[in-house]
């Protein structure tokens, strides 16, 4: 286990603006293959690693923030990046108030981050790229994990 693991992650955008800092991950991973998460990556899917927004610190600037309305749910997803370098940095919602998920792709060392099937989930095979493999004993979902009305999955 990397010190990182025991006492929390760095990270920031590219240009160096904006620097965070995040306790120790125990919560969820998911690997978005929505076409929000499409976009927002410009890649096939987006790595994130969920986080209460009590865990994680902003140090330096003060990311700026799109408000998109999900075709799932209709409430607000937040989106959280640099007006410098546009660099997306987090994910919060209007839907999960205490959520904040991390890029993973921002972190300083994101192969810190656990990565096995005991975190990781994967969502919106639906919409997911061609050609995406999904390892064998994951979770998966050809949408969210859950519904769009909040109910339990």
């Amino acid at each position: 286990m990397t010190k990182s693991v025991e006492t929390g992650h760095t990270g920031g955008c590219t240009c160096g603006a904006i620097r965070y800092r995040t306790g120790p991950h125990v919560g969820n991973a998911y690997v978005c293959n929505c076409r929000f998460c499409q976009r927002a990556t410009g890649g096939p899917f987006l790595v994130e690693h969920c986080f209460s927004g009590k865990d994680i610190e902003v140090l330096a600037g003060e990311p700026a923030v799109y408000a998109h309305v999900s075709a799932g749910s209709g409430q607000n997803v937040y989106l959280h990046f640099c007006k410098d370098c546009g660099s997306h940095l987090f994910l919060t919602f209007q839907r999960w108030g205490d959520t904040m998920n991390v890029f993973t792709t921002s972190l300083d060392n994101p192969r810190d981050m656990r990565f096995d099937r005991d975190i990781l989930c994967y969502l919106f095979l639906e919409t997911a790229q061609s050609g995406t493999v999904t390892p064998a004993k994951f979770q998966a979902y050809g949408g969210h994990c859950e519904p769009a009305d909040g109910s339990l999955a």
